[in-house]
């Protein structure tokens, strides 16, 4: 597929950022737009230098509740962070609250909803159920590092395995967070706009090309290279 590409990823992400460049440059309502966000990080600013804990502590939250849903949410909710807490907070909050809305997933999975998800994600849970009943806390680590299986139904699919909570929590939180903080420091620099040629800095433009190539990198370089270590061992 054409998106598998991390080069065509990267060209889909420019022409994004060339698109809403000519709309804040050239459209009122992008002027209209771009005042506004400005308006609302200033905000954010002035909140954050009295309630530090009280912002980081709302991102957290947000990152929960947006990882609990399928689709991009987390994505969505660690750039969001990064915008209003900074590269390393906003990373670590989405990392958190991330881990922690995968957390409600699987009790909810193992509970009230079990039968649901049986029958709703039956054939899917198999292959994720095996793993990490042969290997435990790694497959799960590697399956959040590398994205190579759909974060809610992996969610979903450790419920029915006997994998630790603590277990569970800590390969989610160490392998969301190098991700977490790719996008949170995309989400800073999106924060950082402060007129319409600013979308088009180079700044901006490695922020947002690490954010799309980082997860790719480690989703196709990182079993490589364990396959390498493996054999180098076993040779």
């Amino acid at each position: 597929m054409m998106l598998s590409s991390p080069l065509n990823r990267l060209i889909l992400t420019l022409l994004a950022v060339m698109a809403l460049a000519a709309f804040f440059a050239l459209s009122p309502w992008g002027t209209v737009g771009l005042e506004g966000l400005q308006a609302v990080r200033d905000q954010l600013a002035l909140f954050e230098a009295a309630h530090p804990a009280a912002l980081w502590a709302g991102a957290l939250l947000v990152a929960a509740l947006l990882a609990m849903l399928p689709g991009p949410g987390r994505i969505v909710a660690a750039v969001a962070a990064g915008a209003a807490c900074g590269f390393f907070s906003g990373g670590l909050a989405a990392a958190c609250g991330a881990a922690f809305g995968a957390a409600a997933v699987r009790s909810l999975a193992r509970g009230p909803l079990s039968a649901w998800a049986r029958g709703r994600f039956g054939p899917g849970l198999r292959r994720v159920n095996f793993g990490v009943e042969r290997k435990g806390a790694w497959y799960l680590f590697s399956l959040r590092l590398t994205g190579s299986a759909p974060f809610f139904l992996t969610n979903v699919a450790v419920a029915f395995t006997r994998l630790r909570p603590a277990a569970f929590l800590g390969a989610t939180f160490l392998g969301l967070l190098p991700e977490a903080l790719l996008l949170a420091n995309a989400g800073r620099a999106l924060a950082a706009i402060r007129v319409p040629g600013d979308l088009a800095s180079p700044g901006l433009l490695s922020a947002l090309a690490l954010a799309v190539i980082g997860p790719l990198a480690l989703r196709h370089g990182l079993p490589l290279a364990l396959g390498r270590a493996g054999r180098a061992q076993t040779g």
